[in-house]
């Protein structure tokens, strides 16, 4: 069987084309990791605050949790390709979880034994989340420091799902 250099050449175009086009989506699929230095700083500074200012995070926390929120921000119209759009994602839901972190913290005053009565906005979010509810006085209850350790551990998931994608592992 003989192949024309017509063919043949026509199958080395179709090749480098394929090929082309297969390092152009893996470009586009990659993450810039120095893109997401400021908003990994200011999340490393909220997972610090919680590991050295105990379980309920320092004074500071709000402070620290309001700059990883402008760093996210910042990001929003700065990303490119799936890969580093899920990152933010990550970063966003991170935040999230931080901030019902926070209004449970917050609710510190207003518990009960350590159990808050959900009014409000925070019946939905208790119940969005699965926290567990005890039924008391007409009214539900939940640990406020329970909640805090799932909205803590929910932004930690998330955080280190970040990470995976800077890194490539995901």
């Amino acid at each position: 069987m003989h192949i024309s250099a017509t063919g043949s050449l026509e199958t080395i175009r179709r090749t480098l084309w394929i090929a082309y086009m297969l390092g152009s989506l893996a470009c586009a699929s990659s993450v810039d990791p120095t893109k997401f230095q400021d908003v990994t700083a200011a999340a490393s500074a909220l997972r610090a605050d919680l590991n050295h200012g105990g379980a309920d995070g320092s004074p500071q926390f709000d402070g620290l949790l309001q700059r990883f929120r402008s760093e996210i921000s910042a990001l929003e119209d700065r990303t490119s390709g799936r890969r580093e759009g899920a990152v933010l994602d990550a970063y966003r839901r991170a935040s999230e979880n931080y901030q019902y972190f926070l209004r449970f913290k917050l609710l510190e005053r207003e518990a009960v034994g350590g159990m808050v009565l959900l009014s409000g906005r925070n019946r939905p979010i208790a119940s969005r989340y699965e926290l567990p509810m005890d039924n008391r006085g007409g009214g539900r209850w939940v640990n406020r420091k329970e909640a805090m350790r799932v909205f803590s551990d929910l932004a930690e998931r998330e955080i280190t799902t970040a990470a995976s994608l800077l890194s490539g592992k995901q």
